[in-house]
């Protein structure tokens, strides 16, 4: 006999188990329905336990319940396997959360996350301006009130960077009171994707209302749609009166008005360029020759317009060098690599060229799997077909290869193009640009923002941030922490003595011989002139009092030109129970005084350990 869930014994008892299950299976889920329903489904489970209870307990409650739905439950499936982050929030604090949640995050496990609150995981402010714990705050009374809220949110991932999500909270109630079921959805891509949108939007705004020539766009009836402030003082019409006016009002004679209809747009449809010039006139009748070059916005669709240049070419010199304008403001500083439905490449523009090495005669005819690079499986370019396919459209990294071997990122945009019918494909086209330099500044960005120049040691803003991290890690684990405070004996004597280049070579070789002397667990930061800080994870006084001593003693056997020996003395305490960063710090660094004052050349540790 097939076991019964707790879930459908719950909704049989109710008499609403036969509704909701068929309800259930008979409904696809997706997005937030799929956590709105698991939200429910979580809600009506959970009902019966209805006494309260602490905190704790209502944890392990609720991991105990989940744990006893069957593997193949579709309310565990949702829970465990869905690909938007899912978590319990009671008291303020998360209490439980699925894989999605940890891996959005970029943690190892769920323990690194259950305990907290949510500010904690997010920047101080939210883009808004208003801080994160307040904002939190608000949006729980919101769903708490409500019954659920939705709104967007930045939170920090483990790495420190910041990532996008959209948020669903739903009030259920658990052990008799109400806890905050938290769907995270990751929008990352879609925010970036509209800030590139925003600034491409503005680019092309720039370019319309600062170009020197005038540019008009026509719909398929050949009357103005949009048009920049260059062209509307070339016509001399206002505004409003160019505004749906049919061009032929501008023709100073009809007949070229008709040539350029006969003409232009038989070459327009086959996707060309049409380039002419003709004789205008402004709206208070006076004649101009024009310089016309026409565009046809979908050369499968007249019907969705046309953009055309037009430049006042009275003074032929001006003309030439306008010309010249025009050719590099239709030319993409970006690859372009167009293929066919089969994925055979059908043009490629001089920056492709540029950038992959590959002649147009070299690409055109073979596909873009002569770029692929090795770095990324079969998968990877599945998923990307698959988006394609969904949405017609891919944006992300991706890893590229020269034609002389190289191996260099690239920020591409896919596109597939349809028929008129919007069924059948026609053709792919990618756009990519190089962001080697890009990653190359970021990389060095982010080691100056966290490493010393001068030693290579961690700066003091990255010592204090591992730190941070070091001390919440211990106290969620109930492990030992110290730190020990090192510094240089007469180190100002060196540098006065022997100048600041020998003083640089000496700290360089006093960092050398303390990152001999540490384990690879431990790490030695610069904290200031020539001071040091060692951060010694899961140690305890005594044992950091050892290495303390073992760094002493490596440090003094290194024996430097023209200055001799050099020794240090350390400062070492260990972390007390709810002490801060600051507090423990602090005592490491008293005991160093005490070091200096007995003599230097020796570790002293903090009073209250001994």
């Amino acid at each position: 006999m097939a076991r019964v869930t707790g879930v459908r014994k719950y909704l049989a008892v109710c008499g609403i188990g036969a509704a909701f299950v068929a309800l259930l299976f008979l409904r696809p889920f997706s997005g937030f329905a799929a956590a709105g329903t698991l939200a429910l489904g979580v809600f009506m489970f959970l009902r019966q336990y209805r006494q309260p209870r602490p905190e704790g307990e209502l944890r392990k409650g609720v991991t105990a319940l989940l744990a006893a739905v069957p593997e193949d439950d579709p309310y565990r499936l949702l829970f465990e396997q869905s690909a938007d982050g899912i978590l319990l929030l009671a008291g303020g604090r998360f209490i439980d959360c699925n894989a999605a949640a940890v891996r959005l995050l970029g943690y190892a496990d769920k323990d690194e996350l259950t305990g907290l609150e949510p500010d904690s995981l997010s920047p101080v402010y939210q883009p808004d301006g208003r801080s994160s714990r307040e904002k939190a705050e608000a949006m729980i009374r919101i769903a708490l009130a409500g019954g659920s809220n939705r709104f967007e949110w930045q939170h920090v991932r483990a790495n420190g960077h910041l990532v996008w999500v959209e948020v669903l909270l739903t009030r259920i109630v658990l052990g008799g009171r109400p806890v905050i079921h938290t769907v995270w959805r990751d929008i990352d891509a879609r925010k970036r994707t509209e800030e590139e949108a925003a600034r491409a939007h503005d680019y092309l705004q720039s370019i319309l209302d600062n170009s020197p020539v005038g540019i008009v766009f026509l719909n398929g009836e050949r009357r103005i749609e949009r048009f920049n402030p260059a062209f509307q003082r070339l016509s001399g019409y206002s505004a409003n009166a160019l505004q749906g006016l049919s061009t032929e009002s501008l023709y100073a004679h009809p007949e070229e008005y008709e040539r350029v209809g006969r003409e232009a747009y038989p070459e327009l449809r086959r996707g060309g360029d049409f380039v002419t010039s003709v004789t205008l006139k402004r709206a208070d009748g006076s004649q101009f020759t024009a310089a016309l070059f026409g565009r046809a916005i979908n050369p499968q669709a007249l019907s969705e317009g046309f953009i055309w240049v037009i430049q006042d070419i009275s003074d032929y010199e001006r003309l030439e060098a306008d010309q010249r304008l025009l050719a590099r403001v239709f030319e993409s500083s970006q690859a372009i690599m167009i293929t066919d439905a089969n994925e055979i490449i059908e043009r490629v523009n001089p920056a492709f060229t540029r950038i992959t090495g590959y002649s147009p005669e070299q690409a055109i005819g073979r596909t873009p799997r002569i770029l692929k690079s090795g770095r990324h499986g079969a998968a990877f370019y599945a998923g990307i077909f698959q988006t394609l396919r969904q949405k017609g459209h891919w944006e992300g990294e991706v890893w590229n290869r020269r034609a002389n071997g190289e191996v260099f990122p690239v920020w591409e945009t896919i596109s597939r193009v349809e028929d008129d019918s919007g069924q059948v494909t026609e053709h792919y086209i990618s756009l990519f640009r190089d962001i080697s330099e890009q990653k190359r500044l970021e990389a060095e960005l982010e080691y100056q923002a966290t490493f010393d120049r001068l030693t290579g040691a961690y700066n003091r803003q990255g010592t204090e941030s591992y730190l941070e991290r070091e001390l919440e890690r211990s106290r969620r684990h109930d492990h030992a922490m110290s730190v020990a405070m090192l510094d240089v004996d007469h180190f100002k004597e060196v540098n006065d003595r022997h100048g600041h280049d020998v003083g640089d070579r000496v700290l360089k070789g006093v960092i050398r011989r303390t990152l001999e002397a540490v384990r690879e667990t431990d790490l030695v930061g610069r904290w200031g002139g020539e001071e040091f800080l060692l951060v010694l994870p899961e140690t305890e006084a005594e044992a950091a009092e050892r290495l303390a001593e073992r760094v002493r003693g490596t440090v003094g056997e290194e024996s430097y030109e023209g200055v001799g020996r050099i020794s240090v003395s350390l400062g070492v305490a260990e972390l007390a129970t709810g002490e801060t960063v600051e507090a423990l710090v602090k005592r490491a660094d008293e005991a160093l005084y005490r070091a200096k004052q007995g003599g230097r050349d020796r570790v002293e540790m903090d009073p209250s350990l001994s």
